[in-house]
């Protein structure tokens, strides 16, 4: 495992925080990860057992709201995140539109989900203000 890169961020593709799970098969291994950070292009997965650098790997997202993707990812690195997580980096392989248009749609459900108002908080501070 190699440090994060403190330097220049070279993602082209903006990252959400993520409640997603990811299952990892390949040949022998089925895997249960947690999805640090997920983007169109790629994830940040940890909690499971590191994957060999170059591999290809199957992978079923689960992101909360929106029905499982399934797709190829290429283990592209490892890092240890500055809260001492042990990660592997993955670049997605779309072989057609759809498992793109499928995350794009996923991840537009999160961030929806994540930036709207919580109702009950917003009735409980209506009421303490009676």
């Amino acid at each position: 495992f190699m440090e994060q890169d403190k330097g220049k961020d070279r993602r082209l593709n903006p990252r959400t925080s993520s409640t997603t799970t990811a299952v990892v098969r390949q040949p022998g291994f089925v895997g249960r990860y947690f999805v640090r950070n997920l983007s169109v292009t790629g994830a940040l997965l940890s909690g499971g057992d590191p994957l060999q650098e170059g591999e290809e790997v199957s992978l079923i997202l689960q992101v909360a709201g929106s029905p499982p993707i399934r797709m190829r990812a290429r283990v592209v690195h490892h890092v240890d995140t500055l809260d001492g997580a042990k990660c592997n980096g993955v670049v997605f392989v779309h072989e057609s539109n759809l498992t793109r248009e499928q995350l794009e749609a996923a991840l537009l459900t999160e961030i929806a989900t994540q930036s709207l108002p919580d109702p009950d908080r917003m009735v409980r501070s209506e009421l303490s203000q009676e």
